[in-house]
C-alpha cells in the first residue's frame, strides 16, 4: 500500500510506502514505533518544570503523518527552566508547532513584548533543542533567554535534522556577545526559515555549519547587537532578504556561503 503526501507550502512531493517510512523511522528513533492519529494541542503552563515539559513532549508519537498537526501551546507567563526543551527522533510529515501567544500585541511583527518568556539563562544550555529529526512546523511568539557569557549555546539549536522549520516573531537574547547564538543549524540537511525575529546580545545571530541552511527574512537586532550577524562555515548556507541582523563585526564565512 502506498500514499502520496503533498506539501504545498514548500512545493515538495513526498512519496513513501509504509515499509519505507518504517525504515526511515528506525534511522532516527531507537524507541518503539509510536505515531499520532489526529491533530491535538498540548497545553503547557509556567508552573511546569523543564522535566515536566519534556515528559509531555516524550509522550508525543514520533511519527506525525501528513494532515496531522501537533501544537505545543505555552500559556502566558515566565518559565524558569534548568534544562533544554528537547525534540529528538521525530518524523514529521504534518506539523509540529510550538506556540506562544499568537494574539499578543504586534504578534506578527518584530517585537520584544512576548507574553511567553522561556528563561534558560541560569546555566549554559541550549533553549529549544531539535536533534535527529525530520521536521516541519513553526516555533513562534516566544521570548527565549539564554546564558552566553560562558559557552557556545543557542536559543534554538538544530542538530542532524532534515526537512523545513520556521522561526517567526521571537525575541532571542543572551547576556553577552562573548559566546552563543540566536539560532544554529549543525549537520543534516534542514532548511530553517527565520522571519521577523529580534536576536540580540549573542556572539552570532544566526549560524549554519556542516551542511545546514538558514534563510533570514526581515530579522533584526535590538539593544546590544551581536558580534556577528550571520556565520556560515563548513558547507553551511546563509541567505537574507530585507532587514539584516547587524553585528559589530562583518558577517563571516569559512567554507560556507552567505548572501
Amino acid at each position: 500500500m502506498s500514499e502520496q503526501f503533498v506539501q504545498r507550502e514548500d512545493d515538495l512531493i513526498w512519496k513513501r510506502d509504509i515499509n519505507k517510512r518504517l525504515e526511515v523511522l528506525s534511522v532516527f528513533s531507537t524507541g518503539p514505533f509510536t505515531y499520532e492519529k489526529e491533530s491535538r494541542t498540548i497545553n503547557i503552563d509556567s508552573s511546569m518544570t523543564a522535566d515536566e515539559i519534556n515528559e509531555k513532549i516524550n509522550d508525543i508519537g514520533k511519527f506525525i503523518p501528513y494532515g496531522v498537526t501537533i501544537t505545543i501551546q505555552f500559556a502566558d507567563g515566565t518559565y524558569v527552566l534548568d534544562d533544554s526543551i528537547y525534540f529528538k527522533g521525530f518524523i514529521v510529515l504534518g506539523n509540529l508547532n510550538i506556540y506562544g501567544n499568537t494574539s499578543e500585541t504586534n504578534a506578527t511583527d518584530r517585537h520584544t513584548t512576548q507574553q511567553v518568556i522561556t528563561d534558560f539563562s541560569s546555566s549554559s544550555i541550549n533553549g529549544f533543542s531539535f536533534k535527529s529529526s525530520l521536521l516541519r512546523g513553526s516555533l513562534r511568539n516566544i521570548n527565549i533567554k539564554i546564558k552566553t557569557d560562558a559557552a557556545f549555546r543557542s536559543g534554538v539549536n538544530f542538530e542532524d535534522c532534515r526537512g523545513n522549520y520556521n522561526l517567526y516573531y521571537n525575541y532571542i537574547n543572551g547576556n553577552s556577545t562573548t559566546y552563543g547564538f540566536g539560532a544554529s543549524v549543525n549537520f543534516g540537511n534542514i532548511h530553517v526559515r527565520t522571519y521577523k525575529n529580534y536576536i540580540s546580545n549573542v556572539y552570532a545571530g544566526l549560524i549554519a555549519q556542516w551542511g545546514g541552511g538558514i534563510s533570514s527574512w526581515l530579522d533584526d537586532d535590538t539593544g546590544t547587537m551581536p558580534k556577528y550577524g550571520r556565520i556560515a562555515r563548513y558547507g553551511g548556507l546563509g541567505f537574507s532578504i530585507g532587514t539584516l541582523i547587524n553585528g559589530s563585526s562583518a558577517d563571516t564565512s569559512g567554507d560556507g556561503i552567505i548572501s
